[in-house]
C-alpha cells in the first residue's frame, strides 16, 4: 500500500511540474491611451518562433462605455497556429465580450459562435485565409454608431497575395462605444508546451475619436505576466526564458516578444520600447480603395440597378455616395453606409434618359476614411443604360442568362449576395474544380445579385447579374 502512495505521490509532482512549463504570456503595450474609433496593427510570425498552439494578439481592447444591461465591453483578434482542425492551423481569430452582440454581416468563410471559459461573448474565425510564415500582415477594426448601437468591422489584408478581406460587422448594443486606453498586442502559449515562440509587431494606428486625427503608434511597453511565473504559476519552469525589444531587417524596424526555450531573459520587464515615424496618414502606407467597374441596369419600377467593384488588393469600401447629374446639378443621389454592399439601386421614374444624357458618379469612402477617385460615366441620349462602364468578368467566372459557370478554381466556394448584401445562398465546392449551375433552380427571385467566388489559394473573384 505504502508502495502505491509513494508512486501516486511521484505521479502527482511531476504532472504539477509538467503543468508549469508553459511559456510566459508576453505583452506590447502601445503608447495609445485615448478613445479612439480606428486602429490598424501589423503581425509577422517568424519561422524561427513558429509553434503550435500560439496566439499572436494584435487588436485587444477594452471599451468606453458598457452596454445596455450595464456590462463592460472588451475585446481582443489576432493570428493562431492551432491543432484544433476545425480552425485551423492558420486562422485569424477575433472575439467581443458581450452577450448581446449579433452579426451585422459576416464574409461567406468567417465562422461564429458564441463561448465561455474566459467570459462569455462572441468568437470569429477564419482559416479559409490563412496567413503565411515570415509575411506582414494587417488587421484594422473600427466602430461607428448606429442609431443608439455600435457596429465594428474587422478587415486583414493578408501579407503574401495584398488582398484584403471584410470578414465581420458586429452589431454592438451600446451607444458610442469605442477603443479606450491601451490598445494590447500579447503572445501566449495556451497549450502549455513550453517550446519557444516568437512575434513580431510593426507600425500601428489609432485614429482619436475627439477630432478624427491619426497617431502613429511610436512606442510599446514590454511586460511579462508576473502571476505566470510565481511560484504556482503555469510558467513557473520558464520563468527566466522572455525577451523583448526592437530589431531590423529589409523590411524595417520593428517590435519583437519572444517567450519559451531555452533562451535567456533580455532583462527588461516592464521597459519601453521605441520606433520613430515619419508617416502622418494611414493612407501614406495603404494608399486608399479603388473602383475598378461601374455597371448600372434599368429594373422594372422606374428603378436604376447599380454595382460595383472595389479593387480587392486595395483598402476596403466603408461608405458610398452615389449621384446622378443632368448637366445643371444633381438629380438623383443616395449616400449608405454599409461596407459590403457593391450593389444598390436609385428612382430614375422622373428622368427621360431616351432624351436625355446623364452622369453617374460613384464616390467610395474606405475603412480608413480616405476617398477613392471618383467612378464617373454616362448614360441616356442613346448611350444608353444597360452595362455603363462595364468590365469583363475574370474569364473563371461567368454567367449567362441564369447560368453561373466556374472553371479553373480549386476548391471553390461560392456566395450569392442580394443588394442589401444579405448572403442569400453559399455553395462550398471544395473537391472540386469548377461547376456550372442555373440560378433557378436554388429559388432566386427577380433582381440584382451578386456571385462571390473565393478559392483555396485566396484568389477572390466577383460577378453581379440580373435575374429576370
Amino acid at each position: 500500500m505504502r508502495k502505491v502512495r509513494i508512486l501516486q505521490l511521484v505521479f502527482v509532482i511531476a504532472g504539477a511540474i509538467s503543468a508549469q512549463n508553459a511559456a510566459v504570456s508576453s505583452y506590447l503595450n502601445p503608447n495609445d491611451n485615448f478613445a479612439g474609433d480606428i486602429r490598424i496593427k501589423e503581425v509577422r510570425i517568424p519561422q524561427a518562433g513558429y509553434a503550435i498552439n500560439t496566439y499572436w494578439c494584435c487588436m485587444g481592447w477594452y471599451g468606453t462605455v458598457n452596454d445596455f444591461n450595464d456590462s463592460s465591453i472588451s475585446g481582443y483578434g489576432g493570428l493562431q497556429y492551432t491543432s484544433d482542425n476545425t480552425k485551423g492551423p492558420h486562422n485569424y481569430l477575433y472575439s467581443m465580450w458581450e452577450n448581446n452582440a449579433d452579426t451585422a454581416y459576416i464574409d461567406p468563410n468567417m465562422h461564429w459562435q458564441n463561448f465561455g471559459g474566459e467570459g462569455t461573448g462572441l468568437q470569429s474565425f477564419t482559416n479559409f485565409y490563412p496567413w503565411t510564415v515570415g509575411y506582414w500582415n494587417v488587421m484594422a477594426d473600427r466602430f461607428w454608431d448606429v442609431g443608439t448601437h455600435t457596429y465594428s468591422a474587422l478587415i486583414i489584408k493578408d501579407g503574401k497575395s495584398g488582398v484584403w478581406h471584410h470578414l465581420i460587422t458586429i452589431d454592438v448594443p451600446a451607444t458610442h462605444e469605442r477603443y479606450s486606453s491601451n490598445t494590447y498586442n500579447f503572445i501566449e502559449d495556451w497549450g502549455g508546451d513550453g517550446v519557444y515562440r516568437q512575434g513580431h509587431w510593426r507600425k500601428g494606428w489609432k485614429r482619436r475619436d475627439s477630432n478624427k486625427t491619426w497617431f502613429p503608434i511610436t512606442s510599446m511597453t514590454y511586460s511579462i505576466n508576473s502571476g505566470d511565473i510565481g511560484s504556482s504559476g503555469r510558467s513557473y519552469n520558464k520563468r527566466n526564458n522572455w525577451e523583448g525589444g526592437t530589431a531590423s531587417d529589409s523590411t524595417g524596424q520593428y517590435y519583437f516578444m519572444g517567450a519559451g526555450g531555452s533562451i535567456s531573459n533580455t532583462g527588461n520587464n516592464g521597459s519601453t520600447l521605441s520606433i520613430p515615424r515619419t508617416e502622418t496618414n494611414p493612407q501614406d502606407e495603404y494608399g486608399t480603395a479603388s473602383v475598378t467597374s461601374v455597371e448600372a441596369t434599368a429594373i422594372a419600377g422606374g428603378k436604376l440597378a447599380v454595382s460595383w467593384e472595389i479593387d480587392s488588393t486595395t483598402v476596403p469600401q466603408f461608405c458610398y455616395s452615389i449621384s446622378i447629374d443632368d448637366g445643371s446639378g444633381t438629380v438623383a443621389s443616395k449616400i449608405d453606409t454599409v461596407p459590403q454592399n457593391r450593389t444598390d439601386t436609385l428612382d430614375i421614374s422622373s428622368l427621360t434618359p431616351e432624351s436625355q444624357q446623364y452622369t453617374l458618379t460613384l464616390n467610395v469612402i474606405d475603412m480608413f476614411d480616405n476617398p477613392a477617385p471618383p467612378a464617373t460615366t454616362t448614360f441616356g441620349n442613346g448611350t444608353g443604360i444597360a452595362n455603363i462602364g462595364k468590365v469583363s468578368a475574370k474569364p473563371s467566372v461567368g454567367i449567362s442568362g441564369s447560368h453561373l459557370s466556374i472553371s479553373g478554381i480549386a476548391d471553390p466556394k461560392v456566395g450569392i449576395f442580394d443588394v442589401a448584401g444579405r448572403n442569400i445562398k453559399t455553395l462550398d465546392l471544395r473537391g472540386s474544380n469548377g461547376f456550372s449551375l442555373d440560378m433557378k433552380r436554388i429559388g432566386l427571385g427577380a433582381g440584382m445579385y451578386l456571385v462571390r467566388v473565393n478559392s483555396a489559394s485566396g484568389f477572390v473573384g466577383t460577378k453581379r447579374f440580373l435575374m429576370q
